[in-house]
């Protein structure tokens, strides 16, 4: 079966024939055929020349595969790729795929494309990636982790030294397939994913590291090496709705990072605007106050005050004082206070 080249015809698409001119609803779209609402089905080659789209249809989240002969298949109709060869299928949007393809110049190592069904168009989004791991697709939203390594060597001292560097990249995309964050990791790795939800309109996606990365230069360059993080590195991508223009919504996304403990925990996604994190380790308490500085709470009985109210309800930060009020569901309520003295240091009480 021939490959279709067409763009997709959405389901839901108003179109009128240019026979009888009588107008009818897309029932099921595609790149091969269409069917309409009276039961028609007309080859994609027949309808391109005999209709006219007068509205698409909304967009979707397509059904996408490779099959088993290595096609690309997208809502049932094998795609022309060219001398792209697609290999795995990371994440759909609305009218688009994230697809996994060999990459053209580098062995072992990949590319990523988005395909867009209404132009009938690829976009290269990633070059020469080690491993690829989508690390969220919700609601439209797509986000993807890249992880590259490359041995070297270099001479210190009179001895050959071999280690392997490493890069990492972050891209999150709307559920239009823009992108909105493409961050290449500097001081530390992306590290895992710890949480990831949907928050009203807002999608919030939360790592933890405690790898860091150090530069090395040898006589070829300079290399970054993963080292041990003293303490751990939280790293919250949120990704928000905006103003809603030209028939789409609009997004923006923000990234937020705390330093804490090692072996610190999420305690809390906060129910404030941009969904700050509350953390916690055995003697400290972090608030990651997203949008400013983040802010840290030391003592043992200050975690057991929060590990028993977990909601931090109300926070009032200044140059010597920060005051917090925390609550349980019982909206029982609990103020820690933290106070700058001349002779004490950090004082903290807690009422």
């Amino acid at each position: 079966m021939a490959k279709a080249k067409a763009a997709a015809i959405m389901a839901g698409s108003s179109v009128r024939s240019m026979i009888d001119g009588k107008e009818h609803i897309v029932q099921k779209g595609g790149r091969y055929s269409v069917t309409l609402d009276d039961g028609n089905v007309y080859m994609r080659d027949v309808f391109d020349d005999c209709f006219e789209i007068i509205e698409r249809g909304p967009l979707t989240r397509p059904e996408a595969e490779i099959d088993a002969e290595g096609n690309f298949v997208v809502e049932g109709s094998p795609i022309e790729t060219g001398s792209l060869t697609g290999l795995e299928v990371l994440g759909t949007a609305l009218g688009v795929v994230y697809l996994k393809a060999k990459a053209k110049k580098s062995k072992n190592l990949y590319d990523i494309f988005a395909y867009n069904l209404v132009r009938d168009a690829f976009e290269h989004l990633a070059a020469d990636c080690g491993e690829i791991i989508p690390v969220y697709n919700g609601n439209g939203v797509f986000a993807v982790k890249t992880h590259t390594e490359t041995p070297f060597k270099f001479e210190e001292n009179g001895t050959i030294v071999e280690k392997t560097g490493v890069s990492e990249d972050l891209m999150v995309f709307d559920p239009y397939g823009r992108r909105l964050i493409a961050e290449t990791a500097y001081n530390t790795t992306f590290g895992e994913v710890q949480h990831a939800e949907t928050y009203g309109d807002d999608e919030v996606i939360i790592f933890k590291t405690n790898t860091r990365l150090k530069e090395v230069e040898t006589k070829d360059g300079y290399f970054v090496v993963p080292e041990p993080l003293d303490g751990d590195r939280w790293i919250e991508v949120v990704v928000k709705t905006d103003d809603e223009t030209d028939e789409r919504i609009r997004y923006e996304a923000h990234m937020f990072e705390a330093s804490a403990p090692a072996g610190s925990a999420l305690l809390q996604v906060q129910n404030d605007k941009m969904h700050s994190m509350l953390i916690v380790s055995d003697d400290t308490v972090i608030d990651s106050n997203n949008g400013y500085h983040y802010r840290v709470i030391k003592g043992e009985k200050a975690v057991e005050i929060v590990r028993s109210h977990p909601y931090l309800c109300k926070k009032a930060y200044g140059p010597y004082k920060n005051t917090l009020v925390f609550a349980n569901e019982r909206y029982e309520r609990a103020t820690i206070t933290v106070e700058v003295t001349d002779d004490r240091g950090y004082v903290t009480t807690i009422g």
